[in-house]
């Protein structure tokens, strides 16, 4: 999965992480998400939106995360436990949006 944002990054999510690609810099970075070897599936990426904000909203396949790109802070929501009975699991395979909202 490859997202180019507004700025031109390019934000490939892979099997073993998010990567951020800046070709101005030419440079890429790992952006790991929690405890890497322990939360391997967390850092499964298969979507990815950018809201109006700039903001990044990637999906996992354990939830889904907000991720901050201008510092690099994130947090993530496990969806299954907030839900009863109604969310088999907490993959997130599509992200879409209108203006501020966020649909899964």
């Amino acid at each position: 999965m490859i997202y180019e944002d507004r700025f031109g990054i390019l934000w490939i999510g892979t099997q073993n992480g998010l990567y951020k690609y800046n070709a101005l810099e030419n440079t890429i970075k790992l952006i790991p998400f929690g405890n890497f070897k322990r939360n391997a599936v967390l850092n499964i990426i298969r979507c990815i939106y950018e809201d109006n904000n700039g903001l990044l909203w990637i999906g996992t396949f354990d939830g889904l995360i907000r991720l901050n790109p201008f510092n690099g802070s994130y947090r993530h929501y496990i969806l299954k436990k907030q839900v009863t009975n109604e969310i088999p699991n907490n993959l997130i395979i599509s992200i879409h949006g209108k203006k501020s909202q966020v649909f899964l």
